[in-house]
């Protein structure tokens, strides 16, 4: 399969983006020299006339009234209903633009293997119950996510928190991530490994799903695997994570991942930060070698004007529905 190279094409046409714009939206030329401002051009947006405005030094556009943004290829996904291969390559044709990455014809540098270090300590749970002071107070921190949604996970309550357990390439549980009642972030026990209950098994039978999504990390991954099972949609669509986020190299979990996701759809979901955007791609990378299709999923900058970081974030606003994280 052949990797889409995002950075070199961003790279080939930075400076020519509104040019491209104008050929492939009839975008029209502003009274400002670098951001211009006309009608939004989504059909479903009835905004005033300089609600859409490209920045053309940026490569950038954002729409005041419907909240959409991103750059050109997130452009061409909305206006003309393609997918994230179909819109690069589309792009791609007009600026003349050839220069592919072929994973599979490549030689990836071998990555040095860390001494692996022993599994915590086990750590003393006990029965997750919504009606404890502990859930409550955990829940009270993280609201977006659901008691059913840490239930799926396999969590447990102990003393001062929830604890969501991970396992290694053998199936065995390695570790865990746990969410303390004191305001501050998930905390990791132990060496990272996959999310979730039965995890290694679970991401196997992923072969039936439509998309597989990667998520940036375990509060991400709660939130959409909940959304999954809400919509009745776990025959299509498969989420996991790692527990140590997108900062953590990919290949470690290659084992596990390469049976599961060859062949497959991957989305891989990235942040809106610098970290996310290069964790992303790190991760798109490493599965583009035996995925069908791996696409690196952008969310939205603002949905109606909440500012969207994360995945939480998004499904948070009123404006963002789980269809719009297809490709």
């Amino acid at each position: 399969m052949t990797y889409k190279n995002i950075n070199g094409l961003k790279a080939f046409i930075a400076g020519r983006e509104f040019g491209l714009a104008k050929e492939l939206f009839g975008l029209t030329d502003g009274k400002h020299r670098t951001e211009h401002h006309q009608p939004c051009i989504l059909s479903d947006c009835d905004s005033d006339n300089d609600a859409f405005r490209f920045n053309s030094t940026e490569g950038t556009f954002h729409c005041r009234r419907c909240g959409f943004g991103g750059d050109i290829i997130d452009l061409a996904r909305e206006v003309l209903g393609l997918s994230f291969t179909e819109a690069f390559d589309r792009i791609a044709d007009i600026a003349g633009y050839t220069d592919t990455d072929t994973a599979t014809n490549q030689e990836r540098p071998s990555q040095e293997r860390k001494p692996v270090s022993p599994p915590a300590p086990f750590l003393p749970t006990f029965r997750l119950d919504a009606d404890s002071p502990v859930f409550k107070a955990v829940q009270k921190h993280r609201p977006d996510i659901l008691f059913d949604d840490y239930q799926r996970a396999g969590a447990k309550l102990f003393r001062d928190g929830i604890a969501i357990p991970m396992f290694d390439n053998a199936g065995i549980e390695s570790g865990w991530v746990r969410y303390f009642i004191d305001g501050g972030k998930p905390k990791l026990l132990g060496k990272s490994g996959i999310v979730g209950v039965d995890a290694i098994y679970n991401l196997r039978i992923a072969k039936q799903a439509r998309i597989v999504f990667k998520t940036a990390g375990v509060s991400d991954y709660l939130v959409l695997s909940g959304t999954i099972e809400r919509l009745g949609l776990e025959a299509d669509y498969y989420a996991f994570t790692n527990g140590a986020g997108e900062g953590e190299l990919p290949g470690k979990f290659e084992a596990l991942m390469r049976p599961a996701l060859t062949g497959k759809s991957v989305g891989v979901i990235q942040d809106n930060d610098e970290a996310g955007e290069s964790g992303a791609l790190r991760w798109a990378e490493s599965i583009a070698e035996y995925a069908a299709d791996v696409c690196i999923v952008k969310l939205p900058p603002v949905v109606f004007d909440c500012e969207v970081k994360d995945l939480r974030d998004f499904f948070a606003t009123d404006g963002a529905t789980f269809t719009d994280l297809l490709f």
